[in-house]
């Protein structure tokens, strides 16, 4: 009876066990339930701040864009601060006011958030020229089911990102100017491709000039390059003798005048006879293609009838010196493809030669002021009226590595010293920095090279000293001997591409209704624009209506000012 009765409590123990341990995991499974909602609230609040973070550091980062130099770490991060809040308000959620709501924290308080600016040391090499902003927000997640545990859940997001710091920025466009230019880039509404491009130009200007450190240089090119005669810098308009170890000339004919007494028969009258209208066919040339055209004129015969008399008369015969307009001929290989050795084998001047189109444009700063008409001139404005008055050089070849050496010239050249970097002032057109702002930080330079189409003209030796031009497809050259231009005239460009690349300097290209299927095209794609095959899109830009070409020109102007979440 004992043993029974012993039995019965064991089993009435046990049961009371069973009970005790599945109502507490009851409650542990309640708890977890409850405590999975408010960790998957508080999950979705941290993606969300994440997010909101995320833009925030990248839109302050891109504040440099309209910083002026000049300004202090406190008054970058001051405004990197208001930048961020802006951002965090607009597109996180909201902060709870009565601790009910998805996310407490507030925006004044050093406590919940901050903004972070850490400029690079200019003196690491290792660091480049981009500085970097975080931002930190934290917050709390009320809960409702975790309260046993916790009032709320808190969460930290952090974003890194890279700054583009106001560092120098050079960059240059090399324009083909030659007379396919004015065709129609769209025919509705009819705009040709020059019309197109100054519009895109101009609004670059617009969109890198409101940095006070851009400076920004134009290069027309055809066959020839014009720099500016009058430049006072580099070349002497009175003497018409050059300034520059770069620049030289060919010996001027001295000036002479001299008098002499002429005596001969002079017609009295002549009188047309015999006239008929002749037409030739012939070979013309645009921008250097050949193409069959016809001749017409009006031959005549001309005859004396007024009768002849003997004149005695004096002459005054001149002998005037050369003159310099500012165009160039070429350096020979090895040298016309680098802008190095620029002192022992200098640029070689043309006399009296006016036709090789539109002048250069020399590097310009937002900073600088020009007097145009008694009144001063801002220069965006005056740069953009320089854009407009870019003309078509008609009777031009084109010769794409001219607008490459002469853009490459154009920006800043660098020497590597004892004492620090300097300028170096033995290459052409060195316009940009001075020596102390490029020892500070790197000059981000940019060459856009725009064109629509293959060369037209291949460098032909004219003497000892320097190299002229002439059409690669004259129809006077045999099949054999026009392939042999045309490969002079790609190598020329792959060599140029190559040394500018080599250079660190970043080569745009846009190609302005270029053949895609054309071996050209793929030249000016692989061999000369910048970038991989993963980013080539970044600097090749195939364009085939005015809306393409602005676009272009507004992903370059935006690439001056990269940034990128780092963490």
């Amino acid at each position: 009876m004992k043993r029974n009765s012993q039995k019965k409590r064991n089993r009435q123990s046990e049961k009371g066990a069973v009970a005790v341990l599945t109502a507490a995991l009851l409650m542990g499974a309640v708890m977890a339930t409850a405590a999975a909602v408010d960790i998957g609230k508080a999950m979705y609040v941290r993606s969300n701040l994440q997010k909101a973070v995320d833009s925030a550091v990248k839109a302050a980062a891109v504040d440099s864009i309209v910083e002026t130099t000049g300004v202090t770490d406190e008054q970058i991060t001051e405004q990197l601060r208001k930048t961020a809040k802006a951002y965090i308000s607009a597109n996180a959620l909201s902060p709870s006011t009565s601790g009910y709501g998805l996310v407490d924290y507030d925006l004044n308080k050093a406590s919940d958030f901050s903004a972070v600016y850490t400029p690079a040391d200019p003196n690491n090499a290792n660091v480049g020229d981009e500085d970097t902003v975080s931002v930190t927000l934290k917050g709390s997640v009320p809960v409702t089911f975790y309260k046993m545990f916790a009032s709320a859940i808190p969460v930290t997001v952090t974003s890194t990102a890279k700054r583009p710091r106001p560092s120098p920025v050079e960059l240059v466009i090399a324009l083909d100017a030659t007379s396919s230019m004015g065709d129609p880039l769209t025919t509705n509404p009819p705009v040709t491709k020059l019309a197109a491009l100054k519009t895109a130009a101009k609004n670059l200007v617009d969109q890198l000039m409101k940095w006070d450190n851009v400076k920004i240089g134009l290069v027309p090119f055809s066959g020839f390059i014009r720099i500016n005669s009058s430049t006072s810098s580099y070349f002497n308009a009175t003497s018409q003798t050059s300034l520059q170890k770069w620049l030289t000339f060919t010996p001027r004919t001295p000036y002479s005048q001299k008098t002499i007494t002429v005596t001969e028969n002079q017609c009295q009258g002549w009188t047309a006879t015999n006239c008929k209208t002749v037409t030739t066919t012939t070979w013309c040339y645009k921008d250097g293609i050949p193409y069959s055209c016809t001749h017409t004129s009006t031959q005549c015969t001309n005859v004396c009838t007024g009768g002849w008399k003997q004149v005695t008369y004096t002459k005054v015969i001149t002998t005037n010196p050369e003159t310099w307009y500012g165009c160039l001929w070429y350096r020979q290989p090895p040298e016309s493809t680098t802008i190095v050795n620029t002192v022992a084998k200098p640029y070689y001047g043309m006399w009296n030669n006016n036709n090789c189109g539109t002048a250069v444009t020399d590097l310009v700063s937002s900073t600088d002021t020009f007097t145009v008409n008694n009144q001063q001139v801002k220069a965006p404005d005056w740069l953009k009226a320089r854009i407009d008055a870019l003309a078509l050089h008609t009777s031009g070849l084109t010769y794409i590595p001219a607008g490459l050496v002469w853009a490459w010239n154009m920006l800043t050249t660098e020497t590597t010293t004892p004492g620090g970097t300097v300028i170096d002032n033995d290459y052409p057109l060195n316009s940009g920095f001075t020596s102390a702002q490029v020892k500070l930080r790197d000059v981000r330079k940019s060459l856009v090279l725009i064109t629509d189409g293959e060369n037209t003209g291949f460098p032909v030796k004219a003497n000892n000293l320097f190299d002229s031009m002439d059409m690669i497809w004259k129809m006077s050259y045999t099949p054999a001997q026009r392939q042999a231009n045309l490969k002079r005239s790609e190598d020329d460009t792959k060599a140029v591409c190559a040394n500018v690349k080599n250079s660190k300097i970043a080569i745009y290209v846009v190609a302005l209704q270029v053949d895609p299927t054309s071996s050209y095209y793929a030249l000016l794609r692989d061999n000369c624009a910048s970038g991989s095959v993963a980013n080539k899109s970044d600097f090749f830009f195939d364009v085939t209506t005015a809306a393409d070409l602005n676009n272009a020109f507004k992903k370059i102007g935006a690439a001056q000012a990269y940034n990128t979440i780092t963490k």
